[in-house]
């Protein structure tokens, strides 16, 4: 079958690309890219949040170690984090500064958050990815004992503060992970978001404004409307790109059927009324990639539209969103 000959392609040269993929299997990159989203799905590889030319890579578990060849996909921020971070191996995140606190919560591929209690505060540490719990837990104490204590009423004579021991962080899923890290995120946009307005270099407002914008199209009603729809008829979103916020959008979907994944370009349109016009934007942008296409609509097809839907345009699926 494809797809074990797909598993065993990234077994032998992972971390690889959907086009790699292609190449070796003589098909189209929208082809591979849905037996590797199945198998993500059946937990037999996995893949990685930094991207080239939009596309994740995919590994096997034990070939972390070579997410490091992903050096150069990653914005120069998230560069200097990973830097910092691999000669460190462990790091405070209320030590750095206002860019390289963002950088952490995106790094998702090399950088572990890890919550320990300092001087009866919680605080937030970020940990090398290839670290075991042990080597955290052994630097996160070197890196305690330096953090100052809150101050003492001054009415009272200082005591020695004693020296604080953390303790080991447990060992957690990266599901778990990805919860800390939203919430940090969420922590940090609240934060920065007069500060870095006022103080922070272009490239830290930059960093914030993209940050911004990837929360805006979580946000977007009718995507998120859409990503219902296609979740109910188990159809996963492979690529998406918002055209105009709350209104259109195109996606590259893979469509289980009998005879396994198939790959559809989607046009999404928030409208009252489908004309000739829409059938026809679908169709075309479909065609470009070489792809069958498919029209989603809030709305009706006026008579002509359904006219040229059943003649001229058959190579357009429509489906209204109920």
């Amino acid at each position: 079958m494809d797809r074990d000959k797909v598993l065993q392609i990234v077994k032998q040269r992972g971390p690889v690309l959907p086009v790699q993929i292609s190449k070796e299997i003589n098909t189209n990159v929208y082809f591979a890219s849905a037996m590797l989203s199945e198998l993500v799905s059946a937990k037999k590889i996995q893949f990685s949040h930094a991207k080239f030319g939009g596309s994740p890579f995919y590994y096997v578990p034990g070939q972390e170690e070579k997410l490091q060849q992903l050096y150069d996909q990653l914005p120069s921020k998230e560069k200097q984090a990973f830097d910092l971070l691999k000669k460190e191996q462990v790091v405070h995140d209320r030590g750095l500064d206002p860019g390289l606190r963002v950088a952490f919560r995106q790094m998702h591929d090399f950088a572990q958050p890890v919550e320990a209690t300092v001087h009866g505060r919680t605080e937030i540490f970020w940990g090398w990815y290839l670290c075991s719990p042990d080597e955290i837990h052994q630097r996160l104490q070197q890196i305690a004992e330096r953090i100052p204590g809150p101050p003492q009423p001054e009415q009272q004579p200082a005591a020695p503060a004693p020296k604080p021991a953390p303790e080991a962080p447990a060992a957690a899923p990266e599901s778990s992970h990805e919860g800390l890290r939203e919430e940090l995120l969420q922590q940090l946009r609240e934060e920065m978001k007069k500060e870095l307005k006022k103080a922070a270099p272009p490239s830290d407002r930059e960093q914030l404004r993209e940050m911004k914008r990837k929360e805006e199209d979580e946000k977007d009603a009718f995507l998120d409307r859409i990503r219902k729809y296609l979740q109910k008829k188990e159809i996963q979103v492979l690529e998406y790109q918002i055209i105009k916020r709350n209104s259109e959008a195109d996606l590259v979907l893979s469509v289980p059927s009998s005879l396994g994944a198939a790959i559809y370009f989607c046009k999404a349109r928030n409208k009252k009324t489908v004309t000739e016009a829409d059938l026809q934007a679908a169709l075309l942008a479909a065609q470009s990639r070489k792809l069958p296409s498919l029209l989603i609509t809030t709305g009706e097809l006026t008579k002509r539209a359904k006219e040229i839907a059943e003649s001229e345009l058959r190579g357009v699926t429509v489906k209204k969103l109920s």
